[in-house]
C-alpha cells in the first residue's frame, strides 16, 4: 500500500504503525510518529494502529540540547 511518509509516497507492506517502525528499523526510544498531524503514543497505541492507502505519516527524532 502507498502512504505518505515524512511528505514523500512511500510504499509499505506494514499493515501497523508498529510493524512500519520495525520495517523503517526506528530506535526503541527517541522516536514520536504522528498519524494525519495526531500523536500516537508508542506502545499498544502503535499496535493497533492500522495503516491504509493515502495516510499521512510523519515521524520525529528527539533531540537533547542544552
Amino acid at each position: 500500500m502507498q502512504i505518505n511518509l515524512n511528505g514523500k509516497n512511500y510504499v509499505t507492506g506494514a499493515s501497523t504503525l508498529e510493524a512500519l517502525a520495525a520495517e523503517l528499523k526506528l530506535p526503541e526510544s527517541g522516536v514520536v510518529m504522528t498519524v494525519n498531524d495526531e500523536v500516537v503514543p508508542r506502545g499498544n497505541a502503535w499496535q493497533e494502529t492500522a495503516l491504509s492507502e493515502g495516510l499521512k505519516v510523519d515521524v520525529f527524532t528527539v533531540v537533547a540540547g542544552g
